[in-house]
């Protein structure tokens, strides 16, 4: 993915700045010397996307291959009743990553716990073997910039390979320690 980019064409009297999907950000009229009119924004606008991890608790059944693409496709459907955008929802059976656009009406922790509370209801209902399952209460938001969605994406794309290779600790300790905290400043359980 490209870094977005905005332009403006001079009409008579306008600018108009277009969105690269060629959707239109704003109508600003020049008054007859060449300069804008300022304006008061008539709606809000947020762009905040976020990678959330959260893993299963302690002693809860590991979620099975036969189930997982089921799950993160019925969790896409909780974030977008939610207003917000899934880019992607994947991750091995002892936890998951879902990158996605936060809705601008809805905090966070709302998000993270209809998500949860949600997806467990629905797990549980997928046989005897599912009836202890339960999240764990924590979890983990990052933040994610444009220019880096398409590594972040891929990153959770390749979750199966990524974790013959290390741990849910040791990954843990990665998103940590990229943005500056330690194992101390986040107690998984």
């Amino acid at each position: 993915m490209g870094r977005p980019e905005l332009y403006g064409i001079t009409t008579p009297g306008v600018v108009v700045l277009i969105a690269p999907n060629g959707g239109i950000i704003s109508l600003t009229p020049v008054t007859p010397g060449g300069h804008f009119e300022r304006k008061s924004m008539s709606h809000s606008l947020a762009v905040i996307n976020v990678h959330l991890v959260f893993s299963i608790k302690l002693g809860s059944p590991v979620i099975g291959a036969d189930i997982r693409s089921e799950l993160f496709a019925y969790m896409a459907g909780i974030l977008h009743r939610l207003n917000c955008s899934p880019i992607i929802i994947n991750g091995p059976g002892d936890h998951v990553h879902a990158l996605f656009t936060l809705g601008k009406n809805v905090a966070i922790s709302d998000v993270v716990e209809d998500l949860k509370r949600n997806s467990s209801k629905w797990i549980k209902r997928m046989g005897p073997d599912y009836q202890g399952f339960y999240w764990q209460r924590g979890y983990g938001v990052f933040s994610v910039s444009f220019s880096n969605l398409g590594g972040a994406k891929k990153y959770i794309q390749n979750q199966e390979k990524h974790h013959m290779l290390f741990s849910f600790e040791h990954e843990c300790s990665f998103f940590l320690n990229s943005h500056g905290l330690t194992n101390k400043d986040w107690n998984m359980d």
